[in-house]
């Protein structure tokens, strides 16, 4: 799941530029600027299309990804 979030501008999470600890181990966790996201390997890789147009929408919009093995 994924939200869009509006973070107060003097909340200490603005300004933090570092990669932090996760609760899973082997991910590298860090705040990236939606406008940024094609620089990463972002995984599953369909959801930087939908963070990309979260900006664009006030709606909620349910993704279903079907892999066929």
């Amino acid at each position: 799941m994924h939200y869009l979030v509006e973070i107060p501008v003097h909340h200490k999470l603005v300004d933090h530029k570092d990669e932090f600890k996760g609760m899973e181990d082997g991910y590298i966790h860090k705040w990236i600027e939606i406008n940024e996201l094609d620089k990463y390997k972002i995984v599953p890789e369909f959801v930087v299309p939908q963070l990309q147009k979260l900006g664009d929408s006030n709606n909620v919009e349910h993704t279903v990804l079907t892999v066929v093995r």
